[in-house]
């Protein structure tokens, strides 16, 4: 098997691959990220193969996107309804997160502070 085999459609001819804005837009976003990368690398830094790494994530995904026809993005009622009620149900569990967390941390930092005021008392 062969690399051509990746680009083929139902098996008789060439995929076309869509260079539109978006396409081309993320393509220069990946080549940004690994390029800052590869500065941040050289300055020794090691958070540099991380942006490598997001900008190779996101080239993949936009070769990907870029390998479907367009007439796929296009939503139907269905789709947009899914996607409200995605986005309602992540905004309330984020919500709850956000809640758990600050109850959390206040109780964390509150036990902290007793203990601290604790230790300093005995001392004295």
């Amino acid at each position: 098997m062969t690399l051509h085999f990746l680009f083929m459609q139902d098996g008789v001819g060439w995929m076309k691959i869509r260079t539109d804005e978006d396409v081309r837009n993320r393509l220069m976003m990946s080549m940004g990220l690994i390029a800052v990368g590869s500065a941040i690398l050289m300055l020794g830094f090691d958070i540099g193969y991380g942006w490598i790494l997001a900008g190779l994530i996101l080239t993949l995904g936009a070769l990907y996107n870029a390998a479907k026809p367009k007439e796929d993005f296009i939503e139907d009622e269905r789709s947009v309804r899914n996607k409200e009620k995605a986005g309602y149900h992540a905004f309330n569990t984020m919500f709850m997160l956000i809640i758990i967390f600050t109850v959390v941390l206040y109780e964390t930092v509150r036990r902290l502070w007793k203990g601290c005021r604790y230790s300093r008392r005995d001392r004295i």
